[in-house]
């Protein structure tokens, strides 16, 4: 019915008034003419386009400018809503106006000519479209939305960005690039995402999948754009207080990103490549005896012996399926690669070609890439054409027959190349032009493989490691990394930027390949510094070349206790990492967050792009210069206590730390509960049944929190079936310092829940105490830590180090309350 509505104002405007066609061009919509409301918005029709304002909730606002000549909106990859019914709008009209309020934003729209200004419930301005300006002159199109700049916005997100991380008085192209070997900060990478969050209580997304550009300032310092190549003008305004909000309205908007499964956020191992069975079977080994922990190996193209098969080439891997296994029962999944080309020889291409499965040339034949780079002799390189829905289908029939045999399963995707990475302009697709697919291919790659993987595996969580993007793909389980970045201490202080700006774009599990991936430079401070910044990425990957290891012993001793360091306290931290898992389903909250988080008015902080949150109670700052020995930390509100040390600092103010080999900057928020684990092998090892509660007590800052739980596996969360835990500290300061430990009962239950649990809480900052209460009950004092981990309740004081320990075992479905009393 909404549709036909549309289609009859635009018919009204072509045949009653006889306009001309022009989208947001030179002359813009023109003036005001008449309006017409719907059950979800409203258009009005200007003298050269129709503007229309849709509600798909109340803080998430729809704008097309259509043209008379293209009488509906593009479809839309991206959006995954429809707009919504019942929502509480009213329009006045005045002399030289419409004003419309609803229930979380103020719309007033110019008749002459016809303008969109976004206003709060207060009526301040929070966005202005700029009055037309000449666009003739572009080559790059004609379609273009302009806004007002003032001069205290910032811009954030639009995906991989590593120039920096507020992006004002920056132009940026929105097309998928792969960069190989960089070392510098570049602006345009493989993942390209035409929305910007911002410090002004909205955000912008513009859903045009074209080739298309965005103008933070850098043109005209007082305005804002977007332009594109082709499509329908058409962006959402994003109501938000703050950043979070934006990114949660954005994220449900376009989909949120499911839960991983739990293995893919333990240490993943991976080269380019392992040859053959014998040295993936020793790289397997070697972790193993080295007592390393570590969840999966990846195999590269070396799988197949031609890009496109598909199929083992069982002269370098004899026994693929047994080896698969034998990891498997060593703690380690397998993931393997596949790209969307295949060379000439590949036993796959016949097919394809025959059934017009890849892309093709302007004369009707497949298009044949001469000089492909994976061949050991001279071979063409063809390109599968993921706009077909028939050869999407077709490529993942090939995958289970590979994924899976009796024995053991293949456990997850590793879909690189896919920006496409050789895409030439006079490619022609079944549907669409070069430059409007482009972007969405990869989704299109990540949709067939989430939905056929569903279907193969119908209650079984998809990992899919994706070199590129577009808007929405985070809904497909995509995994995004950085690329083939080169070895350098330059090349790695660009990375922390592309996390943050990937995650305050949808790309919540953003990372990049340890260790760097090309360069015959192998420096060991290098590679000990970038598994420490992996570590508290949102994913833990160590890949590259054969240039260098990628492996933690190959660089020396001092190189692999430190790296190991850092390892082992990734996966004592599973249970923290894994509740912020959570939270990216659930709000599309990223693991790495920017610092403004904490502070959304302290200006200091809108820049900073090298020291960020990772969760919602560490700060850890990255050390990327190399022969760093110390590092100033700018603090945000608050109070901050370092993890090393168990020194507190308070907020808004910079401190020095020592930065020696085994140690970055590391704060935990005072007043923090942080949920722990003993160290183990693979996520899977052994179940939760000690729980560590490392605690920061703190006269001034209380804690809470909420630990979330499920199987690792499954889909079931998505049903309810998982488990939180809620903890609370205070501590309250006088004569005698009490502090106090709640442990509510368990909330919840899923398969493998353990009814029992031994809680051991690491009181840091807390001297002897004159005694420890256990709901109600004195507790006795053990004399040795492994006298305390052997009691069913006692405490230990650690009198050198300040700290305190009580232990519990109990059932999860109790309550317990540790009060703990100074002397």
């Amino acid at each position: 019915m909404l549709q036909k509505k549309i289609r009859l104002v635009l018919s009204l405007l072509i045949l009653g008034i006889g306009l001309t066609a022009n989208v947001m061009g030179n002359e813009g919509p023109g003036n005001y003419v008449f309006h017409e409301s719907n059950e979800s918005g409203i258009i009005f029709a200007g003298e050269h386009a129709a503007v229309q304002l849709q509600w798909y909730s109340p803080e998430v606002i729809r704008i097309d400018y259509l043209d008379t000549s293209e009488a509906l909106p593009d479809s839309s990859f991206a959006v995954v809503r429809e707009p919504g019914a019942g929502l509480q709008w009213a329009v006045e009209e005045a002399e030289d106006h419409f004003f419309i309020t609803s229930e979380r934003v103020n719309i007033r729209v110019g008749k002459n000519p016809l303008r969109v200004l976004f206003l709060d419930r207060e009526n301040n301005i929070l966005l202005e479209e700029a009055l037309t300006v000449d666009d003739s002159g572009k080559e790059e199109g004609p379609r273009k939305a302009e806004f007002e700049l003032p001069e205290d916005l910032n811009f954030y997100g639009t995906g991989m960005r590593g120039v920096g991380f507020n992006l004002r008085g920056l132009e940026l192209e929105v097309y998928n690039r792969q960069n190989y070997g960089y070392h510098d900060a570049l602006e345009t990478m493989n993942v390209n995402i035409p929305m910007t969050l911002t410090n002004r209580e909205f955000a912008l997304f513009f859903d045009n999948r074209w080739r298309s550009w965005l103008d933070f300032g850098k043109e005209d310092r007082d305005r804002f754009s977007f332009r594109s190549k082709g499509g329908i003008m058409t962006y959402y305004f994003i109501y938000g207080e703050d950043v979070p909000e934006q990114l949660k309205h954005y994220t449900w908007l376009t989909g949120r990103q499911p839960l991983p499964p739990k293995w893919s956020l333990g240490f993943i191992q991976s080269k380019f490549g392992y040859s053959n069975e014998t040295e993936a079977r020793g790289v397997a080994d070697t972790l193993r005896a080295m007592d390393i922990p570590a969840d999966v190996i990846i195999l590269d193209l070396e799988w197949m012996e031609h890009m496109g098969d598909m199929l083992w080439d069982r002269n370098a891997f004899p026994d693929p399926y047994s080896m698969v296994k034998d990891f498997k029962d060593m703690g380690l999944q397998t993931v393997l690669i596949s790209q969307p080309y295949m060379v000439e020889w590949s036993r796959n291409f016949p097919e394809a070609d025959i059934f017009n499965y890849l892309v093709m040339d302007e004369s009707g034949d497949t298009y044949l890439m001469e000089n492909w780079w994976s061949c050991d002799e001279e071979c063409a390189g063809v390109l599968i054409d993921f706009t077909n829905p028939q050869a999407r289908k077709w490529w993942w029939s090939k995958h289970p027959p590979v994924m899976q045999n009796d024995t053991v399963n293949i456990a997850g995707y590793w879909t690189d190349l896919g920006e496409p990475e050789r895409h030439h302009d006079d490619m022609v697709h079944h549907r669409g032009e070069v430059e409007e697919v482009h972007n969405t291919y990869n989704l299109k790659w990540a949709q067939i493989l989430f939905e056929g993987h569903a279907e193969m595996r119908p209650e079984e969580r998809i990992f899919n490691l994706s070199r590129s993007g577009s808007a929405g793909i985070q809904r497909y389980a995509t995994m995004p990394w950085s690329g083939d970045v080169g070895r350098s201490f330059s090349a790695l202080s660009v990375q922390p930027h592309m996390v943050l700006n990937q995650g305050l774009s949808g790309m919540v599990w953003h990372h990049s390949d340890l260790g760097g991936f090309t360069g015959d430079d192998c420096i060991p401070e290098l590679y000990v510094r970038w598994i420490q910044h992996g570590i508290f990425s949102p994913i833990a990957r160590a890949h590259g070349n054969d240039q260098c290891p990628t492996e933690p012993w190959g660089y020396g001793e001092e190189a692999l206790d430190a790296s190991l360091k850092f390892i082992h306290l990734r996966y004592e931290l599973m249970p923290y990492l894994y509740t912020m898992a959570r939270k990216t389903w659930t709000h599309g909250m990223p693991v790495s967050r920017p610092l403004f988080f904490e502070d959304p008015d302290d200006e200091k902080l809108y820049n900073e792009g090298e020291t960020h949150l990772w969760g919602s109670d560490f700060l850890v700052s990255p050390v990327v210069e190399e022969g760093q020995t110390s590092k100033q930390i700018y603090l945000p509100r608050g109070r901050w206590v370092d993890f090393w040390d168990n020194t507190t600092h308070t907020g808004n103010q910079t401190v020095t730390v020592d930065t020696p080999l085994d140690r970055i900057p590391v704060f935990v928020k005072a007043g923090a509960i942080i949920p722990t684990r003993p160290t183990q092998l693979y996520t899977a090892q052994h179940p939760l049944d000690t729980l560590i509660l490392d605690l920061f007590p703190d006269d001034y800052q209380n804690g809470h929190f909420v630990m979330y739980e499920d199987d690792g596996l499954t889909l079931d969360y998505q049903n309810g079936v998982y488990s939180t835990t809620a903890f609370s500290l205070v501590r309250e300061p006088g004569n005698a310092t009490t502090t106090i430990l709640k442990i509510e009962s368990r909330k919840g239950e899923y398969d493998g829940g353990n009814p029992e649990r031994t809680y051991r809480a690491r009181f840091r900052n807390t001297d002897t105490p004159a005694e420890v209460i256990l709901n109600g009950r004195k507790l006795d004092e053990a004399e040795s830590m492994q006298e305390l981990r052997h009691s069913d309740a006692a405490y230990y004081s650690d009198t050198a180090g300040h700290k305190v320990y009580v232990q519990v075992m109990g059932s999860t479905e109790e309550e317990y309350k540790i009060i703990v009393t100074g002397k």
